[in-house]
């Protein structure tokens, strides 16, 4: 992987600077928001966390990994590398594999538009992964967020950078400018989904007429 350092600032670059600097401590009387991803606990693979119901992130898996995956229910991986694939790691495996290569210097809406596309498609639980599960993974999810969770860009980015998936900030500050910059009106159209509305309680993500129905039984 190659680290491009970039120097251009602008009012996002300096939001995401005062995420930086607060660097929040989590404890009983600041807990983690409930509604960032969870680590999973019980696996031995890197900054493995479920970000929902259907949807996994994490570093790059090995072989002992792909096949706790197997065994978790994981269906399909999504691998965001440019130069390595999976098919050493998961041979053997039923595991479905996708790759999308990313350049995390370089990651344009469309990066982010044909990796929700994978997401939006997918039959089972999915893994997206790239090398250390940061910063590539990390913009797709956080573009996930705000287009089909409905989260706003500056809750994406806060958990893009303070949820404890060692984001290279230093590095890659055009990422947290790249989910500011997001069309996300535009994304949905070409992803041919409604705005989606996040039930706070569990995460789960309803369209405009699910949420009719709900309100027409409350």
């Amino acid at each position: 992987m190659q680290f491009k350092i970039r120097f251009s600032w602008s009012a996002s670059a300096l939001v995401t600077c005062c995420l930086l600097l607060s660097n929040p401590v989590f404890s009983a009387d600041n807990p983690r928001p409930e509604q960032w991803s969870k680590q999973v606990q019980e696996a031995e693979l890197g900054n493995f966390y479920q970000v929902d119901s259907g949807l996994y992130r994490s570093e790059q898996p090995d072989k002992k990994d792909f096949k706790k995956l197997e065994k978790m229910g994981v269906k399909e991986v999504l691998n965001l590398r440019q130069y390595h694939t999976d098919k050493d790691e998961a041979k053997g495996r039923s595991v479905k594999l996708h790759q999308i290569p990313m350049d995390a210097g370089e990651l344009t809406e469309m990066d982010m538009i044909d990796a929700l596309q994978l997401i939006k498609q997918r039959k089972g639980p999915m893994l997206v992964h790239c090398w250390h599960g940061a910063d590539r993974t990390g913009a797709v999810i956080a573009a996930y967020r705000v287009v089909f969770q409905n989260w706003s860009k500056q809750q994406a980015i806060d958990e893009l950078v303070n949820g404890d998936h060692n984001f290279h900030s230093t590095f890659y500050s055009n990422i947290p400018r790249l989910i500011e910059s997001l069309d996300v009106a535009e994304m949905r159209q070409q992803l041919n989904i409604e705005p989606a509305i996040e039930r706070a309680e569990n995460s789960e993500i309803i369209t405009d007429n699910d949420a009719k129905k709900i309100a027409l039984k409350e």
